[in-house]
């Protein structure tokens, strides 16, 4: 047996020199029980279970941060329609006490018409600290002071003017409202315009006149000759 010259035959495997391909031709080879397949469906199946429960636990988080999110608006924005009524009468109390028949000269003469203002007054101090109370602020622009912001101011006109620079408040038609923090009704105001710039006064040269002026000869020659057609000059 010693000495027999019959050569001895490697497994294919065995003859490979790379060792990734000798393992995974051993992994070829190897025999998957049942068992084992039906717990890699049971595994893939409990991954996909977990991902969907990930998913409906966000979408309830986000459904239920909605819902409070809608609930909380209605209950801060849900009377802007009555707001805005009540802003509407603000501003006829404000024309009310700002017209000129009701000036403190006038009312010092008439005591019944200063008890009558004073009523006013007091009613629109009342109805601003209810609104206030309820969400509903009133702002005033600085005139020549504040900006111009289109987010809560309204031009009305555009006013030239060399104290200010322009985009400054001018003047304030009417007062603006917020309802919890959100813009009711933008303040109508005037902005000052930016002036052309002016420009320096151009000076004008005069050029000499060049024509000589009558000699004596043309004037004598004129004079005779309207002596020549005079029809008094008679020989």
């Amino acid at each position: 047996a010693f000495g027999s010259s019959r050569k001895v035959r490697v497994p294919k495997y065995m003859r490979m020199r790379n060792p990734q391909r000798v393992l995974a031709h051993m992994d070829s080879r190897t025999v998957v029980t049942p068992e084992q397949t039906q717990i890699k469906e049971l595994q893939a199946k409990l991954e996909e279970t977990h991902n969907d429960y990930l998913r409906c636990m966000a979408d309830k988080q986000n459904s239920a941060r909605i819902a409070r999110q809608d609930v909380e608006n209605a209950k801060q924005y849900g009377i802007k329609a009555f707001a805005q009524g009540m802003v509407e009468i603000a501003d006829n109390l404000e024309r009310a006490l700002a017209d000129p028949a009701a000036s403190p000269e006038k009312r010092a003469t008439l005591a019944e018409f200063n008890a009558f203002y004073e009523g006013v007054a007091m009613t629109e101090r009342i109805m601003l600290s209810t609104m206030e109370r309820y969400g509903v602020k009133k702002f005033i622009p600085a005139a020549g002071v504040d900006k111009f912001d289109p987010a809560t101011h309204e031009a009305l006109a555009q006013v030239t003017s060399n104290d200010h620079p322009a985009g400054t408040i001018a003047f304030v038609q009417q007062p603006g409202f917020s309802l919890h923090g959100r813009l009711l009704r933008p303040a109508r105001v005037g902005v000052i315009k930016a002036t052309a710039p002016s420009t320096p006064p151009t000076t004008t040269t005069t050029t000499p006149n060049n024509t000589p002026p009558p000699s004596a000869h043309t004037a004598t020659d004129s004079n005779t000759t309207h002596n020549d057609t005079n029809p008094n000059n008679t020989k």
